[in-house]
């Protein structure tokens, strides 16, 4: 159960789940979607002029082009700036120095995009060392981003920055207390 302490939250609309560091899908269906929706309000609010100038030349351009061929054909007047958008195929171009940086870029997206807030970090010690940990915790405080790190053992523990939370197999919740763990 997921809540913010007043309700439940939907997991699916607030966290994200993240398993596999080297292949993060900066530019996947939700996040393109979302992409475009955020340049098609851009676009309607900061160039609404050029917008319209635009689609009226597309829709002359269509006109003439169905008038010229002998056939009788039908043809949809473009009215959505968004679907203009999409073909320009806009992607996220992300170049991250290192796993570590493009992990927090892959967070920024989604947050700013997706509304995430909450990230599930699979295994996360076994791909970044503590002191990348360490800054990874930091980022996500400074940017008040909720981590979940599942790891089969629970071994390596930043104590100033985790609350250890055991779940055995019988699914029984132990809260250690971080001077026990150690």
């Amino acid at each position: 159960m997921l809540s913010d302490d007043v309700s439940d939250l939907d997991f699916e609309k607030h966290a994200e789940v993240i398993a596999d560091y080297f292949s993060l899908d900066f530019n996947g269906k939700k996040l393109s979607s979302k992409l475009i929706t955020e340049l098609k309000q851009s676009a309607l609010y900061g160039f609404a002029g050029e917008a319209g100038e635009l689609l009226g030349l597309l829709n002359s351009f269509g006109s003439k082009v169905i008038s010229s061929v002998e056939f009788p054909l039908e043809w949809e007047t473009v009215y959505d700036i968004g679907a203009v958008l999409k073909l320009f195929d806009y992607r996220l171009n992300v170049s991250s120095e290192n796993f570590l940086e493009m992990l927090v870029d892959y967070m920024e997206v989604c947050s700013h995009f997706l509304k995430k807030d909450i990230f599930v970090l699979v295994n996360l010690k076994s791909y970044f060392d503590m002191e990348e940990i360490k800054l990874l915790y930091k980022e996500a405080f400074f940017r008040k981003w909720n981590l979940i790190v599942l790891e089969p053992s629970s071994s390596g523990s930043l104590q100033e920055y985790e609350d250890i939370v055991i779940i055995d197999k019988d699914i029984c919740e132990i809260r250690l207390d971080n001077e026990e763990f150690l």
